[in-house]
């Protein structure tokens, strides 16, 4: 939902606000969110043509996010999309791929952003299917 609304934000479909979403703002959020988060904020700035500082302040008074936790953000969606995929990777992989420094790392960052482990997540959104009949669970026989 916050992916939602931060793009509706940064939409330029001719709103009145999307107006003042300064161009360089817009190519810095589609450049951390095409980058998984990987592009570094330098590079981001020097690509735009304004100094980091100034960058990272406009991005943040129009997104209300650091261009940092955008990053994160953007890092978060990737390793998400990875744990969905059909033969998922180990984790540890998936934290290389998608810049973290380590299994470690991506865990602080997953129960930072989703309030809960991977693990809980998994459970949530993948539940075992080997125990659901069509209409739902199934239950004991007695």
């Amino acid at each position: 939902m916050l992916d939602v609304a931060l793009l509706r934000r940064l939409d330029a479909a001719g709103t009145r606000r999307s107006a003042q979403v300064p161009a360089e703002v817009a190519e810095a959020w589609r450049l951390v969110f095409a980058s998984n988060g990987r592009m570094r904020a330098a590079a981001i700035a020097e690509h735009v043509g304004w100094s980091r500082r100034h960058l990272s302040e406009r991005f943040r008074g129009v997104t209300g996010v650091p261009l940092k936790e955008a990053a994160g953000i953007a890092r978060f969606e990737a390793t998400r999309r990875r744990l969905f995929a059909p033969h998922r990777p180990p984790l540890v992989d998936i934290a290389v791929q998608c810049g973290y420094a380590d299994q470690p790392h991506v865990a602080r960052e997953w129960q930072a952003l989703a309030g809960c482990t991977i693990g809980m997540w998994l459970r949530d959104e993948l539940p075992f299917v080997q125990g659901q009949t069509p209409t739902g669970p199934s239950t004991p026989s007695g």
